[in-house]
């Protein structure tokens, strides 16, 4: 417990005075010791209003002026109780009650001098203790102030910072978009080229194909043509042979027909001569006529067979051209028929490849 609780708790102890006061004590009478009962712990009037400045460690008497007396209200009571009495002894209890009451005043304030100093010290205390708190209050204060500025600054920085981040992440996004945007321009620009490369390619494709079914119908054409011109020239060779032929037979026939008609004249002659000489030498002349229109005969058929030979072996040699000519157009009808047909599957691999883009 400390000091001023017990200076306020424990029952006031009257200061030893001098000789005079205690001897002024013994003296006291009835009405006297109603003054030891005065209560001077009693609160103040601005502790009861609730405003004294002293607390708990209130007292009545820090009001009073230094030196003036305490009336408590017993006193009051005895003064009015005297003023029913006879005047003179009333006013000489009167005198006698203040005397006593001025030197119980006295004795009390030696007795209390003290406490009193004890609760300036305490007062002064009091004071040193709130000047402490309210320096560490306004420090506190102080320090709360500066903890605010800060945490304000500090929630002013983070704000900045999060505008700021919102910022770059704004700029951030909309360079995305922008990056966005030209990649996928220049994905569209790189599928309308590809578009174009596959449409030139098919173009070049088609007027190529075009082109092979061009010389494909070019060559067919000529390889028609060509066959009706070779047939058309072995026709006219075999016509010629056939009117060669005709007019070889032809001329056998008349040198046949003339060289009969001169062995029957030399027959006739050889008759004649018979006839008018019948003699030996007509018969051998007749006969050696004979011999000759015989070899005549088959010096004829020796010149007929080797014309047939010749004729065969002409024959035969406009066969072989022919035949040559049909294969010659019929290797280049293959030839352009492959071609034709590689460029048939070319044509389709790449319209395939073109779907597959």
């Amino acid at each position: 417990m400390s000091v001023a609780s017990e200076a306020h708790t424990r029952k006031p102890q009257v200061a030893g005075p001098n000789n005079r006061t205690r001897s002024k004590r013994n003296k006291q009478t009835k009405h006297v010791q109603a003054t030891d009962n005065l209560r001077l712990d009693e609160k103040c009037r601005s502790f009861n209003q609730g405003h004294c400045k002293f607390g708990n460690l209130c007292k009545r008497s820090h009001e009073d002026p230094p030196g003036k007396a305490t009336t408590s209200s017993t006193v009051t009571l005895r003064a009015s109780l005297a003023r029913d009495a006879a005047e003179g002894e009333v006013a000489q209890k009167v005198r006698q009650a203040q005397e006593e009451a001025t030197a119980a005043n006295e004795a009390e304030a030696e007795r209390t001098r003290p406490a009193r100093n004890q609760a300036k010290q305490q007062v002064e205390l009091f004071e040193w203790d709130r000047a402490r708190r309210a320096s560490e209050v306004a420090e506190k204060a102080q320090h709360a102030q500066a903890g605010a500025a800060a945490e304000a600054e500090a929630v002013h920085a983070r704000q900045a910072a999060l505008q700021q981040a919102k910022v770059e992440r704004a700029r951030a996004r909309a360079h995305q978009a922008q990056e966005e945007a030209a990649a996928a321009d220049e994905a569209e620009a790189e599928r309308a080229r590809q578009a174009a490369l596959r449409q030139a390619e098919v173009e070049r494709v088609r007027a190529w194909a075009q082109q092979a079914k061009q010389q494909a119908e070019l060559l067919e054409w000529d390889r028609v043509h060509r066959t009706a011109e070779v047939a058309r020239k072995a026709q006219q060779v075999q016509q010629a042979q056939e009117i060669a032929a005709a007019e070889a037979a032809d001329r056998a026939r008349q040198e046949a027909v003339s060289r009969v008609e001169e062995a029957r004249r030399a027959s006739e002659k050889a008759g004649t001569a018979q006839k008018v000489q019948r003699s030996g030498a007509a018969r051998r002349a007749a006969r050696a006529e004979a011999h000759r229109a015989r070899e005549a005969q088959q010096e004829e058929a020796r010149q007929e067979d080797v014309r047939r030979v010749r004729q065969a072996e002409q024959e035969q040699e406009a066969a072989e051209t022919a035949l040559k000519a049909q294969q010659a157009q019929e290797k280049a009808t293959r030839q352009a028929e492959a071609r034709r047909t590689a460029g048939g599957v070319v044509t389709r691999i790449l319209v395939v490849a073109y779907v597959a883009l």
